[in-house]
């Protein structure tokens, strides 16, 4: 009976799980249909807009062709500019989807596209003759732009009328979906209806005769139990008697049970640990049986093989990631083994995987098994990747060779070390325990600006006050207190940054390494350096700057080695392209981002320019990792050497801003020589290789002076970098008739003005030649604005005065001899007839202080004459001070130069200038960086 309605209930169960199963999946199958007809809605409406836009086109293009001005003819060229990107990615994604509008999974039927077919032509057509309109500037000629504006009016009325017939044909596509939606719900419906019939008659009806009979059964129950009830009560007392046993044994199973429990959380623990071990070891086991040639392995086996979890391990596909010669050697090794009845196998094989060039190598072992026939069962062993070993013992090996070729040039270097360790100020000190004598060498002692004999030996080992007084910060003390101890005590190297303030109260950066001596088990003498690192630390700072700009920059930043394979990438390159560096590393950024419809001339004129080794930029369409389509400006650089070979290339997408320099400092170290020849050689080459490498990069993107001669003709230039780099710099474009020439005077000088340079260089070179802005007042307040923005980084926009630049801008038009000049706080003098015209810039800066809060950067217009000579300068030649009277030069005394000398030829007064600076300068240091430039109508 129990049995029977149990059935009865399942049954009614599985009836209302059906019933609702049934009407959830048909309203989820209802609401999915609903859905697509909403995507259909959505594209209706998009390709009805498509009308709208190209009538949008048109209006435009019109506009365009009747601009009075340069300044509604730009307006009117950014307003095409975006209907045109909205109607071209509008059409392409009727036809192929775009996420970004909300179209995706385009299912077009046959007719639909012939009808794009048929308009795709028309659409290409207006889009080229768009973007013509865009390339083309103010002053092209009228007949030009009717030529294009009629090829756009005369396509855009057969593109009209096929768009109507998509959109049409969307329509109709879209009504026939809901006629057959409301068939298909009807049908949905009376199948509802025949299962729920089908269930009453076939469930509910049985169940409800099943009710009455059990209702029957039940009565004749009652009478059972009750005679059964007395029964039980006689029974109680015996149940209750035992009762007490019961509980006694279950409190004894519960204690078995959390024994078995503990038991088993050990072996599952001690499962866990194996796996580990396996994984860390880079290590997996197996089982072998000959029967069948069956394999098991461990977990870390996929891991180690290069598998995937799923991907099911034979001893075929182990043995085909062997060397061919690696596998007749295992099966030889086999074979004698199991014929000599051997019961260990072992060996070293070499691996290769599939796509990997490298090759790894794998430690074999196994134990064989025999039965009673002597016949090998099984095979019971472990498979170890020993390839970080075997390289480290080849290097071992390969160091070794090279530490005894270079112990003889150890030995002639040491007396190099004694005097490149004063060029670096590097000093050695030596504490000799068992003769209590302190040695501190010449180059120490002026570190610490002390005299010979200032501290004691009992003054280091007992750590006294007067050893600690050199460390003026508490943490430091207790750092080198500590470090002392435990080298003295335990014999522990230690190497320590640190800061000193020597007696004469000159703080300083300085590195302390402390080395022990032993004889036998016993600590005899201390040994070490010291080493003046305050410039480095100054130069780290810098770099770090640098590098910190570099990653928070919005251009893309891209360097690669002299294949083009990328060796760096900035955070904005992988936020645009959702490329991560490592999926780029290594690897040729063309090949990643071009795709589909990117030009191939556009791709031909980049390898063009990359076998010329010389700088150049080009327009082209890439593609982000999912598929995006976007366009690049990319301004590439090459990287030469001393002999003009290519080491590297410099890609900066809309903004030339080398950073990389900051990045690719040498950090190779040779483990080989000792340390003191190790500190010496890393440091100084660590600096000087980076800064050298922002030079070379400096002078790459640098106008030559060649290709301004040619437009200016004669002219002066003389350019005086105070460091290896300098914070000064020209730019010089010609588009047309017109020529376009920056001097500048950035923030500082070295590397932090090197820096500023290039941002100032590609922020110029991105407004006038990439978005054509050539008003010289408007290029200066747009390089105010880009300027502030690129530099807004870690507090230094919260600063009263931040990085930025002078500037005075010429643009030049030689039809009309007219020069329309702009300036940031540098002034422009021109020498008409023996007579000194003085303009004044204006009393801002770019970027700069944050005083000037509303900055309006006016321009003047000068008519010039022929023989009239022009100058504008930086600060750096008035700045300089003198060796004799301890002053600067000032700027009337240089005014006095040039108007005493500007009737002589350019070349002659360069050489004047030069000579009249060394003279004033002496032995003095160059205060800054030096730009003049002149030029004569």
């Amino acid at each position: 009976m129990n049995n029977t309605s149990h059935k009865y209930k399942r049954a009614y169960i599985f009836a209302l799980t059906l019933l609702a199963l049934l009407t959830i999946s048909t309203q989820i199958f209802i609401q999915f249909l609903l859905y697509n007809q909403k995507k259909d809605a959505h594209v209706i409406n998009i390709s009805g807009r498509q009308r709208m836009l190209s009538q949008k086109i048109t209006k435009q293009a019109l506009l365009i062709l009747h601009s009075e001005d340069s300044i509604s003819f730009q307006s009117s060229q950014k307003s095409l500019n975006e209907s045109l990107n909205l109607w071209n990615q509008s059409h392409q994604a009727l036809q192929s989807g775009d996420e970004e509008i909300d179209i995706v999974d385009v299912q077009l039927n046959e007719k639909t596209q012939n009808l794009f077919t048929q308009i795709n032509p028309y659409q290409e057509v207006i889009l080229k003759s768009g973007n013509s309109l865009l390339d083309i500037s103010f002053t092209s000629s009228k007949s030009l732009k009717e030529s294009i504006v009629n090829d756009i009016v005369m396509n855009e009325g057969i593109f009209l009328e096929l768009m109507d017939k998509i959109t049409f044909q969307f329509e109709y596509d879209s009504n026939q979906k809901s006629k057959n939606l409301a068939f298909i719900e009807q049908f949905l419906m009376i199948v509802t209806l025949i299962i729920l019939l089908l269930e009453a008659w076939l469930i509910f009806r049985p169940i409800t005769k099943k009710i009455q009979t059990s209702l029957e059964e039940l009565e004749l129950a009652n009478k059972v139990i009750e005679d059964d009830r007395n029964r039980l009560k006689k029974s109680l007392e015996e149940v209750k008697s035992k009762g007490l046993e019961l509980k006694r044994n279950a409190s004894n199973l519960e204690i078995t049970k959390k024994a078995l429990l503990k038991q088993k959380n050990s072996i599952q623990n001690q499962k866990l640990l194996l796996e580990v071990a396996e994984s860390v070891s880079k290590t997996a086991s197996f089982d072998f049986r000959f029967s069948n040639n069956h394999i098991t392995v461990s977990e870390n086996a996929q891991k180690l093989l290069r598998l995937s979890p799923k991907q099911k391990i034979t001893l075929d596909l182990i043995l085909g990631f062997l060397k061919p010669s690696d596998i007749a050697d295992f099966k030889k090794s086999l074979e004698n083994t199991v014929k000599n009845k051997g019961k260990i196998l072992e060996g070293v094989y070499q691996v290769k995987f599939h796509q990997q060039d490298q090759c790894f190598d794998y430690q074999f072992f196994g134990k064989i098994f025999y039965n009673s026939d002597q016949k090998p069962i099984r095979i019971l062993g472990s498979v170890r990747d020993i390839t970080e070993q075997i390289t480290r013992q080849r290097e071992l090996e390969n160091t070794y060779e090279k530490l005894e070729k270079k112990q003889y040039e150890l030995q002639n270097a040491y007396s190099l070390l004694e005097k490149s360790s004063e060029a670096a100020r590097i000093g050695s000190w030596e504490i000799d325990l068992r003769a209590n004598k302190v040695n501190w060498s010449k180059v120490a002692q002026e570190i610490h600006e002390i005299g010979n004999g200032f501290i004691s030996a009992k003054d280091v080992v007992s750590g006294t006050e007067k050893w600690l007084t050199f460390y003026h910060l508490t943490e430091y003390q207790e750092k080198i207190e500590k470090a002392l101890h435990n080298c003295l005590t335990s014999g522990t190297q230690f190497d320590i940054e640190t800061q000193i303030t020597t007696p004469k109260g000159q703080e300083k950066w300085i590195r302390v390494i402390g080395i022990p001596s032993y004889s036998g088990d016993r600590i005899i003498r201390l040994y070490g350096l010291f080493q003046d690192i305050d410039e480095r630390k100054k130069v780290e700072d810098d770099l770090k700057k640098l590098a910190v700009i570099a990653q928070q920059t919005n251009d893309l930043i891209v360097v690669t080695d002299k294949q083009g394979c990328v060796e760096w990438v900035n955070n904005s390159f992988t936020r645009v392209t959702e490329y991560t560096f490592d999926e780029v590393k290594g690897k040729k950024p063309g090949k990643l981002l071009q795709g589909v419809d990117t030009q191939p001339e556009h791709i031909k004129k980049i390898s063009d320019g990359i076998a010329k080794k010389e700088a150049f930029s080009q327009e082209i369409l890439n593609y982000t990792k999912s598929g995006k389509p976007y366009w690049n400006y990319i301004n590439i650089t090459p990287i030469l050497d001393e002999e003009q070979n290519v080491t590297k290339f410099i890609g900066i997408q809309y903004d030339i801003t080398k950073l990389k320099e900051a990045e690719h400092q040498i950090r190779i170290k040779n483990k080989q020589l000792q340390i003191m020849l190790s500190t010496v050689e890393d440091q100084k080459n660590n600096i000087l290789s980076s800064i050298e490498y922002a030079k070379r990069i400096q002078k790459a993107i640098f106008s030559k002076k060649e290709e301004i001669e040619v437009q200016l003709s004669e002219i002066l230039l003389l350019y005086k970098p105070k460091d290896i780099v300098s914070g000064d710099f020209y730019w010089f474009t010609q588009i047309g008739d017109i020529s376009y020439l920056a001097i500048a005077d950035c923030t500082g000088h070295g590397v932090p003005g090197a820096f500023m340079t290039i941002i100032g260089m590609s922020l110029l070179e991105q407004i006038i030649n990439k978005e054509q802005i050539f008003s010289p007042s408007r290029i200066l307040h747009e390089l105010d604005e880009r300027m502030s923005n690129t530099l807004q980084q870690q507090g230094i926009m919260n600063q009263d005065i931040i990085d930025g630049m002078e500037v005075s801008f010429f643009k030049f038009n030689w039809k009309n001899s007219e020069l329309i000049w702009a300036s940031a706080k540098r002034p422009l003098w021109i020498f008409r007839n023996q007579v000194l015209l003085n303009y004044k810039g204006n009393p801002y800066s770019i970027s700069g202080s944050k005083l000037y809060t509303d900055k309006k950067f006016e321009e003047q217009s000068i008519l010039l004459e022929k023989n009239d000579k022009i100058y504008t300068f930086t600060d750096g030649y008035a700045d300089q001070l003198g060796e004799q009277k301890n002053r600067k030069f000032m700027l009337h005394n240089f005014r006095n130069l040039i108007d005493q000398n500007h009737n002589k030829p350019f070349s002659e007064q360069k050489e004047i200038l030069k000579k009249h600076l060394q003279d004033w300068q002496g032995n003095k240091e160059q205060t800054d960086d030096i730009l003049i430039f002149g030029m004569q109508i």
